[in-house]
């Protein structure tokens, strides 16, 4: 009994607001890359989290705590009676792409956590976050990637604005005779709604006036989030229409005849940067997003 309430004394200290901010895996069944993105990440940050399963839990060592997904399942068991699957892509994939937002919820609220940055499973950290939020991202209540749309791979969320995200959810889902005429429309080869797009950029959209929302992939001081290896642009101004900030790219050889194309990345003190064209200059990056095909690949960047 003794131990257990020291235990509960111990979390309550490792979440309070001058606490680290954590990074938080979630993820199901188990995966070779995720011993190295969790350990990444820890190197880089005192508090990392993993939401995950009896497959997987195995890769919570050297620090890097471990929590049950299972425990917080309410939420996103409540939203699957609503979901619709508007995608030809698998449900199983899709739905958890919305059910990891509810289960996020769930976990800040269970332990109290006024600022989380979430983080995908194939997402290689390079930097302290809560450095970063302090210096770049603490003036804002949720941050993303702001390309052609709102990517949430990385992203910053306060304990109001994940809450706002599931209600948005919710409602959108919950609208019977909207979510009806929508699903129609898909049917009939109209927009995709899947991997939770674009259902974050309807939320920022919507939200834009009510919470400050900051952009991952800006360049501060030389450096920035990379939001996908595969991806030679960094940002997209709607104004202009226009992508900028491209970095050089290269193929790489992955075996069997086969090549990925990606960042040309150059290491520094065991950091990535890449060069970009449009500034000249070679920019440190903060994170390296594996995506797709690319996840083989991420053992070869862990430092």
């Amino acid at each position: 009994m003794k131990l257990r309430l020291l235990v509960v004394m111990l979390l309550k200290i490792c979440f309070m607001e001058s606490s680290p901010i954590p990074v938080i895996f979630v993820h199901s069944n188990d995966a070779d890359y995720l011993e190295n993105t969790l350990s990444q990440a820890k190197q880089y940050n005192e508090v990392v989290i993993l939401l995950g399963d009896d497959t997987n839990k195995h890769h919570a060592k050297d620090g890097i705590l471990y929590y049950p997904i299972a425990d917080y399942y309410k939420s996103s068991t409540d939203f699957k009676t609503i979901y619709r699957h508007m995608t030809q892509l698998p449900y199983d994939f899709e739905f958890a792409c919305f059910s990891r937002w509810f289960i996020f919820d769930e976990f800040m609220k269970a332990h109290n956590i006024p600022v989380a940055f979430y983080c995908d499973s194939d997402v290689m950290l390079y930097c302290d976050i809560s450095k970063e939020y302090e210096s770049n991202f603490k003036q804002y209540d949720m941050s993303a990637f702001r390309i052609d749309d709102t990517w949430v791979m990385m992203s910053y969320w306060s304990s109001q604005a994940i809450s706002s995200f599931c209600s948005f959810l919710t409602s959108f889902y919950g609208n019977t005779e909207q979510i009806s005429k929508i699903e129609q429309e898909f049917k009939n080869g109209g927009k995709w709604y899947h991997d939770d797009c674009p259902m974050t950029g309807l939320f920022v959209e919507e939200y834009k006036d009510i919470y400050k929302i900051g952009h991952l992939g800006q360049i501060i001081d030389n450096a920035t989030f990379d939001p996908v290896v595969w991806y030679s642009y960094q940002t997209y101004d709607r104004s202009r229409n226009s992508w900028f900030y491209q970095c050089q790219m290269v193929n790489k050889d992955v075996g069997d005849g086969k090549t990925l194309h990606l960042k040309d990345i150059t290491w520094g003190r065991n950091l990535p940067y890449c060069f970009n064209l449009d500034l000249n200059t070679f920019i440190r990056l903060k994170a390296l997003h594996f995506q797709g095909d690319h996840k083989k690949l991420i053992k070869d960047y862990r430092k």
